[in-house]
């Protein structure tokens, strides 16, 4: 079972709501933004890499419960700089995802080098898919 983001259904009543809502919200809130990512399963780890340049690690989380993976950043471009002009903008994301129930929570593990996110997420090696010799009679 791969790791699987969870979306909701969005409702046309929510959708309204998000028009008026960020119609009257001000500019200066972040934006939600969603940053691309790739998901890659090898024979020992889940890998999920996320491209987000310009953040630091400080501003992004990285949360696990026994069911899901949680990961969400935000920063404040505005309160870093006094510029005259600034095309730069506050930025947000949150993405869910579902972790299977092959994984070892506790060996969890993210770092970010060169704009890049990367959360290892260990598998679980059940005593029944250990390797073992088999004596040859």
């Amino acid at each position: 079972m791969n790791l699987i983001k969870v979306k909701s259904n969005p409702s046309v009543y929510n959708a309204v709501d998000s028009i008026f809502d960020n119609f009257l919200t001000s500019f200066s809130e972040p934006k939600s933004w969603s940053p691309k990512y790739n998901i890659i399963e090898n024979e020992d780890n889940f890998i999920v890499l996320y491209e987000v340049p310009g953040l630091k690690k400080e501003e992004i989380k990285v949360k696990t419960d026994s069911k899901n993976l949680y990961v969400s950043a935000k920063n404040d471009i505005s309160q870093q700089n006094d510029s005259y002009y600034s095309d730069f903008n506050n930025t947000c994301f949150s993405n869910k995802f579902s972790l299977p129930d092959n994984i070892k929570s506790s060996g969890i593990e993210s770092k970010l080098e060169n704009g890049i996110l990367e959360i290892i997420i260990p598998k679980e090696i059940s005593v029944s898919e250990k390797m073992k010799t088999i004596k040859i009679k």
